[in-house]
């Protein structure tokens, strides 16, 4: 910045003498310094801060989010399991139906056979 002023400012500035001119370019570059270290500490003060701040909030909503997709991952492997289960009841409630119709045909054909024998011995005694 210092260095890069005398040469700017030689646009609208008219010098009395050519020593004056070699003063104001020899003044400009500590001066130019100055500016520069006061503009990097003041942005290192005032945005850096800002910046790490907001640098913590993000890394605080990213711990939340993780969280939340933790809780949906297990959310999800215990609606996988709860699935699993109501499957294998319906499988079983299947085979219930099955073998009860099961026993209910054996209970006809006791039935059936208690008749015959009824018939039977109905016969005999007659």
């Amino acid at each position: 910045m210092g260095i890069i002023f005398p040469f700017y400012a030689h646009f609208f500035v008219v010098y009395k003498s050519s020593s004056l001119q070699q003063l104001f370019i020899i003044g400009s570059i500590p001066a130019g310094i100055a500016v520069g270290i006061t503009a990097f500490l003041i942005t290192r003060f005032t945005i850096l801060h800002v910046i790490k701040m907001v640098s913590k909030e993000m890394e605080s909503i990213a711990e939340g989010l993780q969280k939340i997709s933790d809780n949906a991952f297990e959310l999800s492997e215990g609606s996988k399991e709860i699935l699993q289960a109501m499957t294998s009841l319906d499988k079983t409630q299947i085979e219930i139906k099955e073998g009860s119709g099961e026993i209910q045909k054996g209970v006809d054909k006791i039935v059936e056979s208690m008749a015959d024998v009824r018939n039977l011995s109905g016969r005999r005694n007659s």
